[in-house]
């Protein structure tokens, strides 16, 4: 079950189509934005994540499965997100931040 986001928060940029590939990689936040948060949806493939500046593997770190929703909850989180596809197939994430 998906955890509701504030009320109080306000989107402030989005990013598409971010590939995630066999090399684990960040996110890109908006020009001249600071993010307290992100909502990511994962869509075809199951990737690998952590969001404390760890780098994930094929096998380590938090899994999400296609069409599953990250909610990262600081700006810290945001800037440490690290993803990575679990299998042969690469992944692609839709985000949306928020301040």
């Amino acid at each position: 079950m998906p955890i509701a986001l504030s009320p109080h928060r306000i989107p402030i940029g989005v990013q598409t189509g971010l590939s995630v590939t066999a090399t684990a990689g960040g996110l890109t936040v908006p020009t001249g934005k600071v993010p307290k948060g992100a909502i990511i949806t994962v869509l075809a493939a199951p990737v690998r994540y952590w969001v404390d500046g760890t780098t994930p593997t094929a096998t380590t770190g938090h899994r999400a499965d296609v069409h599953d929703e990250i909610y990262l909850d600081s700006d810290m989180e945001v800037a440490n997100f690290s993803a990575i596809r679990e299998s042969g197939v690469s992944a692609t994430l839709e985000i949306t931040y928020y301040q």
